[in-house]
């Protein structure tokens, strides 16, 4: 009975790599993205009410435009489909809290990192998978994580500053949706160039939307709602690792 179950499984880890590879999963498909660009993100407005503010303050959230950096790694390549996971990191960038009913009050630019991770699934309308011009559409799905610094929680929480109760990482859902083409320029070597809208629920770094009890009128509420979109640019260089 064991043998029969290892013959059973060899015939179908065989059968399986045979039409894995027939789809483009192989050592082949291999390459290693580094890419850098810009994001821009949307701001986005709000007012908090009584019991935290009498009269009514109201405001806008903005996330500063900023340098980005990513890799890829794409593992599935074929006539038409790619597969490709991904991370990007935003440094140096950070949050700003304006006052729109106090026009004279200073900015709150609230220092934080921007991650970015997940998957791509690439679709390739012309071309096959050796072409040397290769355009694109592709459609993910992973995290984006806004998390203030040590720096930037002590600027949020100062009373003099920000004055939130509490000022932590928000993480959300992404989905990414882009274009791009890919040009290579010898068997090992290649370039790419990218523009995509990544599109999250927009972050409220732990703090609550809506305005709470009365007895908790010291707690702060940040009442932020839809979508935050960020628009990318981006280019970088291909390494045809399989080939």
């Amino acid at each position: 009975m064991t043998k029969w179950r290892l013959s059973v499984l060899f015939l179908f880890i065989t059968a399986y790599s045979s039409s894995a590879s027939a789809q483009g999963l192989s050592l082949k498909a291999l390459e290693l993205n580094i890419n850098a660009g810009m994001s821009v993100y949307t701001n986005k407005t709000f007012q908090i009410n009584y019991p935290q503010a009498l009269p009514s303050v109201t405001g806008k959230m903005q996330l500063s435009t900023n340098h980005r950096f990513d890799a890829r790694a794409n593992f599935l390549t074929t006539k038409h489909f790619g597969m490709e996971a991904f991370y990007s990191l935003e440094n140096k960038n950070s949050v700003v809290f304006t006052s729109t009913s106090s026009p004279g009050a200073p900015d709150v630019p609230i220092p934080l990192q921007i991650h970015h991770f997940g998957l791509n699934l690439l679709y390739y309308p012309t071309g096959k998978a050796n072409s040397a011009m290769r355009p694109y559409f592709y459609l993910g799905g992973g995290a984006m994580i806004y998390r203030p610094s040590a720096a930037g929680q002590a600027v949020a929480t100062n009373p003099l500053y920000g004055d939130f109760s509490k000022f932590i990482e928000s993480s959300r859902p992404a989905v990414t949706v882009g274009a791009g083409v890919k040009r290579t320029i010898s068997k090992t070597f290649g370039l790419r160039l990218d523009v995509a809208d990544v599109v999250t629920v927009a972050p409220t770094f732990g703090l609550p939307r809506v305005d709470v009890l009365v007895t908790d009128v010291n707690a702060s509420v940040l009442p932020i709602y839809g979508w935050e979109h960020n628009l990318q640019a981006t280019v970088g260089f291909i390494f045809y690792l399989g080939r």
